[in-house]
């Protein structure tokens, strides 16, 4: 009763034909074969079937430009966090949404998408943009693999990016593994913070990438945006966050 998928003869390796699509998640698969050989016929003939599951190793909607798909948004307050720029105090990194984590008291927030580290890119990197008005110690962000801090820091005044900084962690432990990848912020009650994320992906190493120049006539991100916080936005390759008060990280997952 299923819908005919695709057909391909592929000419060689031993494979008489080959099927290639693209399955729906958790849902039932059933095959049926039907042969047009001359030279094959009756019962005795033999049908080799292999199903060969290939997942992605790219992070889907890494810019956030498709809106809010390819991530599960996880929010304790019920929050969109995939957003346009008209919804933000700050222009995105690049393009015209960004994700907002934090930005309230007593929050978790987080993204989440279920990933193929790459052998051959196995850092994590993103532009990230800090904007706190905590001590550190109490309100956090960062990465986390299957619902556990993995590089977690501080969301204080003190690691404040003013402006685009770029964040990258190294994932080989996990090359060639599927994950279930979070960028994460979690918040206490007083003193607010906001993460803003922006141009997820998978890179070769921790190094920032080139930074696109701007068209002529076109506005650079961030260049003339003042958020909430009072800070001008600039593209800061790195900044180091400080450590105090990462033993005492709250659990996120919901």
């Amino acid at each position: 009763g299923g819908a005919f998928l695709a057909s391909n003869d592929d000419g060689g390796q031993g494979y008489a034909s080959r099927l290639e699509w693209r399955a729906a998640a958790n849902a039932p698969l059933f095959i049926k074969v039907r042969h047009y050989s001359a030279l094959a016929s009756g019962p005795n003939t033999r049908y080799d079937i292999r199903v060969i599951e290939s997942r992605s190793s790219s992070i889907q909607n890494g810019n956030f430009e498709r809106g809010r798909s390819g991530w599960e948004e996880i929010s304790l307050q019920g929050f969109d966090l995939i957003m346009h720029v008209s919804e933000t105090p700050v222009l995105p990194h690049s393009g015209e949404w960004l994700v907002w984590l934090g930005g309230a008291m007593d929050e978790v927030s987080y993204i989440r998408q279920e990933v193929t580290v790459p052998p051959t890119a196995p850092y994590l990197g993103y532009w990230h943009w800090i904007a706190s008005e905590d001590v550190c110690g109490y309100d956090f962000g960062g990465v986390g693999i299957n619902g556990e801090w993995y590089a977690p820091y501080n969301l204080c005044s003190t690691a404040n990016t003013n402006g685009w900084s770029w964040f990258a962690v190294d994932l080989s432990e996990f090359a060639g593994q599927t994950i279930y990848l979070d960028i994460v912020a979690v918040t206490d009650g007083s003193l607010n913070s906001s993460l803003f994320i922006d141009d997820v992906a998978f890179v070769s190493s921790a190094k920032a990438p080139n930074r696109r120049m701007p068209e002529e006539g076109e506005k650079e991100s961030g260049s003339a945006s003042v958020s909430k916080f009072g800070l001008e936005t600039e593209d800061v390759l790195e900044k180091k966050i400080p450590s105090e008060g990462l033993e005492n990280l709250p659990h996120y997952e919901r």
